[in-house]
């Protein structure tokens, strides 16, 4: 129940308080601090229907940590944070698991500004605010079949990267671990791209894939006609999708599906490939009428009572990857092989059922990580898409900016009738901090830039490369003149995070000596 206080008319800058507002009219509510986050309806008939939330264009992709300089702040913090994650919508507010308040935002420009309006509006105190910190994805890709000098991959000229995890791999095949003990379970898992078109739909699918996964098999109570319509539609999205990609190699995969990842509402899919193993489809309680998917029983009593032990592995390898503790993004980890160890008696396996099932989580997790491993593994950037109008006597300057930003562009039109030209390209969110700052001096002023999140690319660079085969060896020499730029993003990540960097502090000592002797 919620009682409203104020009514507003909205007049220019100003709000004119009123005793009730006419149909048709935007209106100014108060009273609702408490009880509205963000959007919400309010009705005097619980028959109404709820509207949808409110979407914004603007994707909160930088992250910042906040502290209060004085302790005593603290309070007047958290209750600013909380009135401006109510009265922004591309404003994000989280806590971590450290503890750490966490403040998203779209940009640079609406970072300061929200921080503005933290110190002088909503909570009014000073502010210890850390370096803006951009989130990347961790993936995994075909092999390719040319290196970097686009000279042809063979089994003579193979290029091997060297990962910080002290493993390198030439066989991209499933990778098998196993519990300790004498008598250990075995896994055997393969990681594997999921295609693009797969990925799109699960990332726009979040919401459902977390009732889909609350449902845990039964029948859904609550809004029955659109939840489970929107089920039905993402079942066969997906299966349509994977079939279009590869039949051969996705078929039957849908019904396969064991858990998504990370949160169980990721772009990551984990397979159930056992041929020993049947379990309870994951789509069972999306529809009376389904078709494809059917009510499987698990046939080992044994292996069913560790399966939250499989999915809890895949969820924590799926939430921190092995290159740098990232998310990862449309993998598909298919478990091909599931071996149990040697009957034991029933009391003897209820003893252990609680030590193992740790030990299967701690497999699992480190599985996924060397199965991705083995694959040709690459980071995720989030991308801007920057529309730029600019005059004709400034192009160069652009042109010249967006390149030492590692930015590309998409199109460029004239405007008729006018001495502008309109430029699309794409910006790495990592490289666009002080970007319309430098653009402006560049460029006069005659040039403004307007940035929008747009999409998770894969970086091409492989962040483990070094030069190995004879061409690469003589085109970029034999410890490469210049990292890749997927490895500065990796090593700045892992810095950051306080895990081990493969670099060298000192690389020529001699130089940093004084030789010469003193007669």
């Amino acid at each position: 129940m919620v009682t409203i206080t104020e009514l507003y008319l909205m007049m220019g800058r100003d709000l004119l308080e009123v005793e009730s507002v006419a149909p048709g009219n935007v209106a100014g509510i108060g009273g609702l601090g408490d009880s509205v986050i963000k959007s919400g309806t309010l009705s005097s008939s619980l028959a109404c229907t709820s509207f949808r939330e409110l979407q914004s264009v603007a994707f909160p992709i930088v992250h910042v940590a906040l502290e209060a300089v004085h302790f005593s702040d603290l309070p007047s913090l958290d209750k600013g944070l909380k009135l401006l994650d109510q009265s922004d919508p591309c404003v994000r507010c989280t806590y971590q698991e450290t503890g750490e308040r966490i403040l998203s935002t779209a940009g640079e420009v609406h970072l300061q500004r929200c921080l503005d309006d933290l110190r002088n509006v909503y909570a009014g105190v000073e502010l210890k605010v850390s370096p803006p910190i951009v989130p990347f994805r961790e993936t995994v890709i075909a092999r390719p079949t040319v290196d970097m000098v686009n000279e042809i991959i063979s089994s003579e000229n193979e290029l091997i990267g060297q990962c910080t995890e002290s493993h390198a791999s030439k066989n991209n095949g499933p990778v098998t671990c196993s519990t300790p003990g004498n008598n250990p379970h075995l896994i055997k898992i393969l990681a594997t791209p999921l295609p693009e078109t797969v990925v799109d739909v699960l990332d726009r699918s979040s919401h459902l894939l977390k009732i889909l996964t609350s449902m845990g098999g039964a029948s859904y109570h609550g809004n029955e006609e659109g939840v489970v319509g929107g089920l039905q539609t993402l079942y066969e999205d997906l299966k349509n999708k994977l079939e279009t990609a590869d039949k051969k190699k996705w078929d039957g995969a849908i019904d396969q599906i064991w858990s998504f990842g990370p949160r169980n509402s990721g772009t990551n899919i984990l397979l159930n490939r056992i041929s020993t193993y049947e379990r309870p489809s994951i789509w069972k309680g999306v529809a009376k009428q389904e078709k494809g998917v059917v009510d499987q029983k698990a046939t080992d009593p044994v292996l069913r009572n560790y399966d939250n032990s499989i999915i809890s592995g895949f969820q924590l390898a799926s939430l921190s990857g092995p290159l740098c503790e990232e998310p990862l993004r449309g993998v598909c980890f298919e478990v091909l092989e599931w071996t149990e160890p040697a009957s034991e008696d029933e009391t003897e396996q209820d003893t252990l059922r609680g030590p193992v099932s740790g030990q299967l989580i701690s497999v699992v997790k480190e599985c996924c990580r060397q199965a991705m491993l083995a694959q040709p593994t690459r980071l995720v950037a989030p991308m801007y898409s920057c529309i730029i109008q600019a005059a004709t006597s400034v192009l160069g300057f652009v042109y010249a900016v967006i390149g030492r930003r590692g930015g590309r562009v998409i199109s460029e039109e004239m405007v008729e009738g006018a001495d502008l030209f309109v430029i699309q390209a794409l910006i790495p969110v990592a490289e666009s901090f002080g970007f319309c700052d430098e653009f402006r001096k560049q460029t006069i002023g005659q040039a403004n830039p307007q940035l929008v999140f747009s999409h998770w690319e894969v970086l091409p660079s492989d962040p483990f490369w070094v030069p190995s085969t004879e061409m690469e060896l003589e085109h970029y020499g034999e410890k490469a003149d210049t990292e890749s730029q997927a490895r500065i993003y990796m090593n700045s990540v892992r810095k950051r995070k306080g895990l081990a960097v493969d670099e060298k502090i000192v690389e020529h000592a001699e130089k940093q000596r004084t030789l010469k002797r003193n007669k």
